[in-house]
């Protein structure tokens, strides 16, 4: 009777990692013995839940500490000294012994310490019987699932992404952003009159879809129904330079944003300069009024706008809030 196939030789023949002649000798062992061709089903049974599961990306810091892991296993093997060999290594070379039972697996080869070049000896695997094979490939995907677990809890368990982490809800400071602050008072020509407004700096961030109801709730807190009117005397006004700020208000240039505000305006009514962000970018937020009681103009200008260029990346009516 022929021996049995062991489960080892069976994974290799699954495999295609088997000669022709010795694959074929195995297939017709399989049609004619019930025992070795469920233990072939069972591992296959195995490798198609294996490959079934589809674990998420390891996370970076995961990949990180592995990749450090193993730098230093390497670093640490080339540094044994010559003729040494790792524990694990020497530990199972000491359980190699004689050729197997018929039936093992393949002969496998290990270099002879202290022997002569090319010197080699035959070591054999234990044989696998089947209820063996059974018990090793149910943990074999046991491990598996214990592994993708481990990879998913690790992966929920990270932050967010920066982009959805950093970005600061529509209407709202971002986060870690300071109160709103008021910066010293621009002048603009409205008509043939000078009048002066005040800007506040705040984190909000300005968003296309809810612009309206941003900008409204902006006027309530920080808008304006009337600038100065008349000209502004040195002693209720005091120019920029001795307005006890810097030349730069909420990091602009202040020179720039007065004579953005001018631009802007061209004449009407300024009653909001809002410092704050649009679509996650820095901008300032201009309302005007061209004639009293007329309709509000919303004006979303980039940081490069000034007396001499617009930079207006967005420009609406302002209508009631939806």
């Amino acid at each position: 009777m022929r021996p049995h196939v062991s489960a080892e030789t069976l994974a290799r023949y699954q495999q295609g990692d088997l000669g022709p002649r010795r694959s074929s000798r195995i297939g017709a062992h399989l049609g004619g013995c019930s025992r070795c061709r469920d233990l072939n089903e069972d591992l296959g049974g195995v490798s198609t839940l294996l490959a079934s599961v589809h674990p998420p990306p390891i996370p970076q810091d995961l990949t990180s500490r592995i990749q450090s892991a193993l730098r230093t296993e390497a670093a640490r093997r080339v540094a044994l000294p010559a003729g040494s060999k790792p524990a694990a290594a020497a530990a199972g070379s000491g359980a190699a012994g004689p050729a197997g039972p018929a039936g093992g697996s393949g002969p496998r080869h290990e270099l002879v310490p202290g022997g002569p070049p090319g010197r080699r000896r035959r070591i054999r695997m234990p044989d696998m019987t089947p209820k063996f094979a059974l018990s090793a490939a149910a943990a074999v995907a046991a491990a598996a699932v214990v592994v993708v677990a481990m990879v998913v809890i690790v992966h929920s368990g990270s932050p967010p992404p920066s982009t959805s982490a950093a970005a600061p809800s529509a209407g709202k400071p971002a986060s870690g952003a300071s109160a709103a602050t008021r910066g010293p008072a621009l002048d603009y020509q409205r008509g043939v009159r000078v009048v002066s407004i005040t800007p506040v700096s705040t984190g909000t961030n300005f968003t296309a879809g809810r612009l309206t109801a941003q900008v409204t709730a902006a006027m309530a807190k920080y808008g304006s129904s009337g600038a100065t009117a008349g000209p502004m005397s040195p002693a209720s006004h005091a120019p920029l330079s001795q307005a006890g700020h810097a030349a730069t208000f909420a990091r602009l240039n202040m020179a720039a944003l007065q004579g953005c505000v001018n631009r802007i305006a061209a004449g009407g009514l300024v009653m909001l300069v809002e410092v704050a962000r649009f679509q996650g970018a820095p901008a300032t937020v201009i309302v005007t009024e061209v004639t009293a009681g007329g309709p509000r103009q919303v004006w979303v200008v980039g940081t490069g706008c000034s007396a001499s260029r617009s930079d207006v990346l967005r420009q609406s009516a302002l209508t009631s809030a939806g």
